[in-house]
């Protein structure tokens, strides 16, 4: 067994990280029973610290694993048969082939791309994050999920191609149809390898690939060059979702996307066994329920147990590591920070990284306010990233300081007074 960073922490090869080992699995889109979420969570607790994640993705996540725990929970999770993805991950909206709203079913043609990729030995040639997204749209799309390669639905058999990113940040290349696809997404996931084991589909120039793979597969000009497909996502819904089998889904989320695994069993054993359970993008499950009434239920309970059920609450804007209190790198206690300030989130903040060191690992990219714990208390970023420098604003109670530092910020006080503020909350540190 391996032990790297920078590549994916499959159970193969788990990733170092400041509270041990972490292991992640390919759960996103995936449809998993209460029962088996529950088993991951028991072996979380046996092999690792507790802790359990769901990531931006939708992948599972367990932490604070040894070398010996590691190779444990290995063996458990192979006992448990869940039948688990493997290879170049090709996702897609967990509602697929259920929503009513989509703009196309992305079911299919997902699954012949895996079939198309797991034909080829392209696994062997391209890097462990290497990805590719199809988005049918609808009430669960991925447009904030990045990839190397997207397939966004423009309609019921077309779909815009596009390469490394989200929907906003991708470069688009034009249009294909549902026949033309699998071979054009392998006519590039081979210019991606042609660049080397560790290229991403960011590293491509769309203007020669475009001429390249249109002469092969068919790819169409873009009806226009403005347009965007698509809407960006919502890590939790307030209502049930009907389906198209009669079925309701109720979407939730974790709060920062992390729960004490035994509090996670706690819900599962109120809900019992008549869901299933898919892990989605956004750090969210989405539940599928017999009916609506069950799907109320079931919202009700994760309220209760302190989940996310609502596109409004300001803890869907929150992104935080463990920090101290669950991470070696942690320079401040991030997610006790977030907890403390999520009441007094202004609408105006659209996200917040709260970050326990440099690294950033909650929330790479760039937020509207990053804090960042350093050895002399911690620093707030605007539209920045964790590994930028900010403004000192001192130790000690950090979330009071920040909650300040926000109130400065809504409607009539934000231009003016964001330097006093910055000046008042450090004096005396």
């Amino acid at each position: 067994m391996s032990f790297r960073r920078g590549a994916c922490p499959a159970l193969s090869a788990p990733m170092q990280t400041g509270d041990g080992l972490l292991v992640r699995l390919a759960t996103a889109g995936e449809t998993l029973s209460p029962a088996s979420v529950r088993a991951l969570c028991g072996a979380a607790r046996r092999r690792g610290n507790g802790l359990v994640e769901i990531t931006a993705r939708g992948n599972f996540q367990i932490r604070g694993l040894t070398e010996e725990s590691a190779a444990a929970l290995a063996g458990d999770i192979a006992a448990m048969a869940l039948g688990l993805r493997d290879g170049v991950p090709v996702e897609t909206n967990p509602l697929a082939g259920l929503d009513t709203s989509a703009t196309a079913n992305a079911a299919p043609l997902a699954a012949a791309l895996r079939r198309a990729i797991d034909a080829s030995d392209l696994r062997q040639r391209l890097a462990p994050k290497v990805s590719v997204v199809v988005d049918g749209g609808g009430t669960t799309p991925l447009a904030n999920v990045a990839a190397d390669i997207r397939l966004d639905a423009v309609s019921a058999a077309g779909w815009q191609v596009s390469i490394g990113g989200d929907l906003q940040t991708a470069q688009r290349l034009g249009v294909c149809d549902t026949s033309a696809a699998p071979q054009l997404v392998l006519d590039l996931l081979e210019q991606v390898s042609a660049h080397g084991l560790e290229a991403r589909g960011r590293d491509l120039d769309a203007r020669p690939i475009s001429s390249l793979v249109g002469e092969r597969s068919a790819l169409r000009p873009l009806l226009r060059k403005t347009a965007r497909v698509g809407s960006r996502e919502h890590p939790a819904s307030d209502e049930p979702i009907a389906l198209t089998d009669g079925r309701f889904a109720l979407r939730i989320a974790l709060p920062f996307g992390s729960i004490e695994a035994g509090e996670l069993i706690a819900f599962l054993d109120r809900v019992g066994e008549i869901v299933e359970l898919r892990f989605a993008p956004g750090r969210a499950a989405v539940l599928l329920c017999k009916s609506g009434t069950e799907a109320l239920r079931l919202r009700d309970l994760a309220d209760r147990a302190g989940l996310v059920i609502s596109a409004n609450d300001p803890r869907a804007r929150i992104f935080a590591c463990p920090g101290t209190q669950g991470c070696a790198s942690g320079l401040i206690p991030a997610r006790e920070i977030a907890r403390e300030v999520a009441g007094s989130l202004p609408d105006e903040v659209a996200s917040l990284h709260i970050s326990g060191c440099a690294k950033g690992c909650a929330h790479p990219t760039t937020a509207a306010l990053t804090v960042v714990g350093t050895g002399s208390g911690a620093e707030l970023v605007e539209n920045g990233t964790a590994r930028q420098n900010g403004e000192h604003i001192g130790k000690g109670d950090i979330a009071r300081r920040l909650a300040s530092l926000m109130a400065a910020r809504t409607p009539g006080n934000a231009q003016g007074r964001t330097a006093r503020t910055f000046e008042q909350a450090s004096a005396g540190d």
